[in-house]
């Protein structure tokens, strides 16, 4: 019986310690209940990083409560509780400190929106709020600065956001009236006719941006109102005074040409269907009708264009059929003298062909190699180096002249300047072909033709009827700008550079190709009859 009692009485003394633990359930609801609070004052706004702790402590305690650790549990939810009673006290004096800061800046900004002027009872009760809400601010008072400084933020907003939609509304009207007269300078008849009036219209606009700038918002809106007037007005004033001067214009048109004799002559009737087109425009002047006054002082001018256009053309007409036999006559005249001059320049031809013949040289007409030793210009084509130099290791001067070698190409343009390249034996035989070719266009009554024939052939002779007197040249050593035989044919022969081969066939017994010519060397230059 004695030891039954012992154990009960140490079973309930270890009652007794288990129930003076820690109660890790309550805890836990503690710490949420905590982490609720902070919550409410906006903790996860004005105390985020404080909020959060707690949070993440609250998860792991619970996690801890449901695996049956209840110390873990215990120790992580008071941890969490603290950490929840830290952000709502950060919280509740940061955002107590937010909302009057708000307020202050909305209240700052409403003032600079001319809110005196626009709302002026409106701004005035927004100031005695602000004011009590100062007070309470510097008092301390955390809660009632939230939440007195809440609703004047909604009251300051509201404010705020009218007035700047009646500046901007004000601003709108602005540049609408001023985009309008915009346009109206660009027209070129406000230019000419309502210069100062839209100088007028545009010191309203500066007007009214002045009293916007002062948040006089009505008197803007009324100065924009009257610019936008003047703006309508102008352009009517400009319209009317259009009309006016094209009506006079017409009118004074008409005057010149019923002056002129030959309008009476041969245009009078078609000049008079102008009139009633004119008598129309002055009645719609006087009806204001400025489009149409313009339409019918239009449609009588182009009455007026035609009737001078019709005498005009009557007139020529009439001067054609008197000056036709004289111009006949004139154009015989020319024709004799093409006729004559053609038939002068065909025996001049001949008679350089005849002396061609009698004083015949071999020389430089000789063919060389079994290519073609004389050229005019044209009848021959340098290759794409031709006339620059290229040297060697020893500084010699070498000369591009490439001369083609196809056969000669027979000339049917007589203005063409370009004569084909011809052997040497054969040059006679181009002058002669040239000279029929001037007597066939002769025959033929084409005159010009047989003229430009015929200088062809007597150009020809007198290249080949040159002089053989020789000049000499010495060969320059100019590494910049060597000597080639087409540039010794352009100093030479005063920049006849297409007579190299004349220099070429003189000194053939030392240039044994024409493309290379060395410093030092002595050429023969034979002469050049310029005829």
């Amino acid at each position: 019986m004695k030891k039954c009692f012992s154990f009960s009485l140490m079973l309930l003394a270890l009652g007794m310690i288990a129930s003076c633990g820690p109660d890790a359930t309550k805890a836990v609801g503690d710490a949420k209940s905590a982490l609720e609070r902070a919550r409410q004052v906006e903790a996860p706004v004005y105390s985020t990083d404080e909020f959060n702790s707690a949070s993440s402590l609250y998860d792991m305690a619970s996690q801890f409560l449901e695996g049956k650790k209840n110390d873990d549990a215990y120790k992580k939810a008071v941890e969490s509780k603290d950490q929840s009673e830290k952000s709502y006290t950060n919280a509740v004096v940061r955002r107590a400190d937010a909302v009057y800061k708000k307020d202050t800046d909305l209240l700052a900004q409403a003032n600079s929106q001319f809110a005196d002027k626009i709302v002026p009872d409106r701004i005035k009760d927004a100031r005695t709020d602000y004011d009590a809400l100062t007070r309470i601010y510097q008092a301390k008072d955390l809660d009632g600065t939230y939440t007195n400084g809440t609703n004047l933020v909604k009251k300051l907003t509201d404010i705020v956001d009218f007035t700047s939609r009646e500046i901007e509304r004000v601003k709108g009207v602005i540049a609408t009236v001023q985009d309008h007269a915009d346009t109206a300078s660009k027209n070129p008849d406000v230019v000419q006719y309502a210069s100062d009036d839209l100088k007028r219209a545009n010191g309203l606009l500066d007007d009214a941006r002045s009293m916007l700038a002062k948040g006089d918002l009505d008197l803007a809106t009324n100065k924009a109102a009257e610019a936008d007037s003047a703006v309508t007005d102008l352009l009517g004033k400009a319209d009317a005074e259009k009309s006016k001067d094209a009506v006079a214009a017409v009118r004074e048109k008409y005057e010149n040409a019923s002056k002129q004799d030959i309008i009476v002559k041969y245009a009078a009737d078609d000049l008079a269907k102008a009139l009633p087109l004119i008598d129309d425009a002055r009645q719609a002047l006087d009806k204001g009708d400025w489009a149409l006054a313009r339409d019918k002082a239009r449609d009588a001018s182009l009455m007026i264009d035609a009737a001078l256009a019709k005498a005009e053309d009557a007139f020529q007409k009439a001067q054609a059929a008197q000056q036709t036999n004289t111009i006949d006559l004139d154009r015989q005249r020319e024709i004799e003298a093409q006729k004559k001059k053609a038939f002068e320049y065909i025996e001049e031809a001949k008679k350089r062909l005849e002396e061609l013949r009698n004083r015949k040289k071999t020389g430089f007409l000789e063919p060389l190699h079994q290519e073609y030793a004389y050229v005019l210009p044209g009848m021959f084509h340098l290759s794409d180096n031709a006339g620059r130099d290229s040297g060697d290791t020893n500084n010699q001067a070498v000369a591009t002249n490439s001369v083609t070698t196809n056969t000669p190409a027979i000339v049917t343009n007589a203005s063409t300047n370009l004569v084909p390249v011809l052997p040497g034996e054969e040059n006679e035989a181009m002058v002669e072909k040239y000279i029929r070719m001037a007597e066939d266009s002769y025959a033929s009554e084409e005159y010009l033709d047989a003229i430009d024939y015929a200088r062809e052939a007597i150009r020809l002779a007198d290249v080949l009827l040159a002089e053989q007197e020789f000049k000499t040249y010495t060969v320059q050593l100019r590494p910049e700008d060597r000597d080639c035989l087409w540039k010794i044919a352009g100093y030479m022969y005063d920049k006849r550079y297409w007579l190299w081969p004349l220099i070429w066939r003189a000194n053939k017994f030392q240039i044994q190709d024409p493309d290379l010519i060395y410093p030092g060397q002595e050429f023969k230059v034979p002469p050049f009859a310029d005829k």
